[in-house]
């Protein structure tokens, strides 16, 4: 079945009316909007609206709080998950910043990933590689073997070796995603390896990490897939880009497939999982 469309929005909301902003929207009820952290203490701001824009309640919040949400493009839920190509420094999570140009002076407890701007998803801006992200930052990966499925510009699997992870596999069937795998691991100085696959075909392993950033009806293909317990028969799997309305059905499909749910993350209306068996 084809997603409906929206439409993206972004602004930019000063440090000073970041409170205000929640509090405007909170009480709009609308839930389909993200903050991604600039370096001046700012934030992004994304709103997902459909097809006629955004709600007028949504719309006047912003106003009074003198903000002005341009219209930056629109599709399918699919189509939104690419993302975006910006320039400036974007929080990644706790701790960790993607640098396209480099901009960012080194400093105590900053992880700076230079990922130059290109075609691949994966700039930090988008609430699916953020909250995947955050679940990875928190494992224990020392010595762990990993494979970075759909791996866009390869930010996540690339976070998961500077983290401790010994090697890593990246997969895309875009082309300019492998390309921009390459660069970036090149430029950390990192080993892995960067092939064209779609979903587990002509994948190996065994793996302790499985990284899936993609969308709903990739993830629960991967899941139902048998040669999914021999890819990763015990370790995590990261999940994330799931539309909140597919949150159940991926739900069932982890249990289905024998893996526990470790934690459950939810921003905009994506949602992300981190899972163990």
């Amino acid at each position: 079945m084809t997603e409906p469309s929206f439409t993206v929005f972004t602004a930019i909301v000063p440090a000073e009316r970041q409170e205000a902003l929640e509090e405007a929207l909170g009480a709009t009820g609308f839930t389909a909007w993200s903050l991604a952290s600039r370096l001046d203490g700012g934030h992004d701001l994304t709103l997902y609206g459909d097809q006629a824009g955004l709600p007028p309640a949504v719309a006047a919040a912003l106003a009074g709080l003198g903000l002005a949400a341009a219209a930056a493009g629109g599709g399918t839920a699919e189509e939104l998950v690419r993302g975006y190509l910006p320039d400036l420094p974007c929080e990644l999570c706790p701790g960790v910043w993607i640098d396209p140009l480099g901009t960012l002076a080194d400093q105590p407890g900053r992880t700076r990933l230079r990922l130059a701007p290109s075609l691949a998803f994966g700039d930090g801006h988008h609430p699916s590689t953020r909250m995947a992200a955050g679940l990875i930052a928190g494992l224990p990966l020392e010595g762990a073997a990993l494979l970075d499925l759909g791996c866009g510009t390869g930010v996540l699997g690339l976070l998961a070796l500077l983290r401790g992870a010994a090697a890593g596999d990246f997969t895309d069937i875009d082309p300019a995603a492998l390309d921009a795998t390459r660069a970036a691991l090149a430029l950390h100085g990192c080993r892995g390896r960067v092939f064209s696959a779609d979903l587990l075909d002509g994948v190996g392993g065994p793996y302790r990490l499985v990284i899936a950033n993609l969308y709903a009806d990739l993830v629960l293909a991967v899941l139902a897939d048998a040669r999914l317990a021999t890819v990763l028969p015990q370790g995590w799997l990261v999940l994330s880009g799931i539309h909140a309305r597919h949150r159940e059905a991926v739900r069932s499909a982890l249990a289905a497939a024998g893996f526990t749910v470790d934690a459950e993350r939810e921003e905009a209306w994506w949602c992300a999982f981190l899972a163990s068996r």
